[in-house]
């Protein structure tokens, strides 16, 4: 997958070479179920202003919030804060809002699965090792109707 760019070389008078986007999708060569045979562009991924990288893989806010929503007993809300250890490893924690109604909130063992499960759905989609923590629901959402600031970079450039 990679950005997509557009280019009209057919164009006579003003020719548009290298419109950049900013979306990020991926060629499709599969024949279509519809009968296409040519190729396609897939459904768009991302955007590469939204996207981080860390340790070289890239990563988007979209793909945190597929897997967040996926689950059942957590919020849509998610923060991403990403920061360095003293030997230069990039470390990632999401931080996730359980939902008001999960109903086995005073239980350390079921919120604990909970936990593992997003980890592991995280883990298996971006390909990084990661942490999680759940915060208490209302956490982070902005009340007042504000976009709230859901990736925290403190690796320093």
């Amino acid at each position: 997958s990679g950005e997509l760019v557009f280019t009209t070389l057919t164009r006579e008078a003003c020719p548009l070479v290298r419109y950049r986007t900013g979306d990020i999708a991926s060629l499709v060569s599969e024949p279509c179920p519809c009968g296409r045979t040519t190729v396609r562009m897939s459904r768009l991924s991302g955007r590469t202003d939204d996207m981080i990288i860390v340790e070289g893989v890239n990563i988007f806010p979209s793909q945190i919030e597929k897997a967040v929503l996926s689950i059942d007993g957590l919020r849509p809300y998610f923060r991403v804060v990403l920061d360095r250890l003293a030997d230069g490893t990039a470390t990632i924690l999401v931080q996730a809002e359980a939902a008001s109604d999960f109903p086995h909130l005073d239980r350390l063992g079921e919120v604990e699965k909970l936990k593992t499960r997003l980890e592991s759905r995280l883990t298996d989609e971006l390909g990084l090792p990661l942490t999680v923590s759940l915060v208490e629901p209302k956490t982070l959402d902005c009340p007042d109707g504000t976009k709230y600031r859901c990736i925290l970079d403190r690796r320093g450039s």
